[in-house]
């Protein structure tokens, strides 16, 4: 079995695409082994990009995953790893890094991953004046996703 990120970088060699997300903290910290959920940005096409993973994987499922950002997502056939593949959104990387910061007046956040990573995230909200909502939640409000939470 592959890893997610051995699949990327082989359907990608040559391609101009970068690790961002998670995976690069856990790297930092020496927990290579434990990443599972993969994020990348490529400059091109998401979902030509997510088709390379998904065939190199040997046939992973692949689908989009969010048309208005023009997210996929690749599926190890036994669960084992998940890729999700977006477009670079300015001229370069660092464009996209100067994105502006998410603001409580206009966004909602949706919260999903391990224990540890929740609390992380919980706290950044909750220092940006987020705060969690019971609800569908209104603009400033951040929701929990349950069913996506590792245990």
């Amino acid at each position: 079995m592959s890893s997610g990120l051995e699949v990327v970088r082989t359907a990608l060699a040559g391609s101009r695409a970068w690790l961002v997300g998670g995976a690069v903290r856990d790297r930092a910290l020496g927990r290579a082994s434990e990443i599972s959920d993969v994020d990348i940005v490529v400059d091109g096409d998401p979902a030509a990009a997510a088709r390379a993973v998904a065939l190199a994987a040997g046939r992973a499922a692949c689908f989009a995953l969010s048309e208005q950002f023009g997210a996929w997502r690749v599926v190890a056939r036994d669960h084992s790893w998940q890729v999700d593949v977006e477009p670079m959104r300015g001229e370069s990387l660092a464009a996209d890094l100067a994105l502006p910061d998410l603001e409580p007046g206009d966004d909602r956040v949706m919260v999903c991953g391990s224990p540890a990573m929740l609390s992380d995230t919980q706290a950044l909200l909750d220092r940006r004046r987020f705060r969690i909502s019971p609800h569908i939640g209104e603009p400033g409000d951040y929701v929990i996703e349950r069913a996506f939470v590792e245990k």
